[in-house]
């Protein structure tokens, strides 16, 4: 009589160690992808928050009228723990973007006088900490003063 094989249903111990190692590397990857959005996510909402207060400093700006010259920062409070703000107003040089605008249409800006007078720059800064580095969202607007 011929010797039956008993054949075992199952799996090998390599076929096992196979296995796991490539669930492991699958898994290490999934995890540093993951990682990787929740930084952009962070990144994101913090972006998202900075131009929410940059607003409000806009709107404070509307509010309060035509600003003085001069540098002044501070912070939202407890409410925005790790957001401080920064304005820098300095009375602004448009000379040189008339100069240029009236050129590009072929006019003699000498031929026009253009009083500058009464606009200010003003810039402004809202500063935060991502993964201990610095991180900021900055814009420049002018603000002419009413005749």
């Amino acid at each position: 009589m011929a010797a039956k094989r008993c054949r075992e249903k199952g799996f090998s111990f390599v076929e096992l160690v196979v296995a796991l190692a490539v669930v492991a590397a699958s898994f290490g990857v999934l995890i540093a992808a993951h990682t990787a959005a929740a930084r952009q996510e962070a990144h994101a909402r913090s972006l998202f928050t900075a131009s929410a207060l940059m607003r409000q400093l806009l709107t404070q700006a509307e509010i309060d009228g035509y600003p003085q010259n001069g540098d002044s920062s501070g912070d939202f409070g407890d409410d925005y723990p790790g957001f401080s703000w920064s304005r820098k107003i300095t009375d602004a040089d448009l000379s040189g973007m008339v100069k240029g605008a009236l050129e590009k249409f072929g006019v003699d800006p000498a031929l026009i006088p253009v009083s500058m007078g009464g606009v200010r720059q003003v810039e402004l800064e809202v500063k935060w900490l991502e993964n201990e580095k610095p991180v900021k969202v900055a814009m420049t607007y002018y603000a002419v003063a009413q005749q």
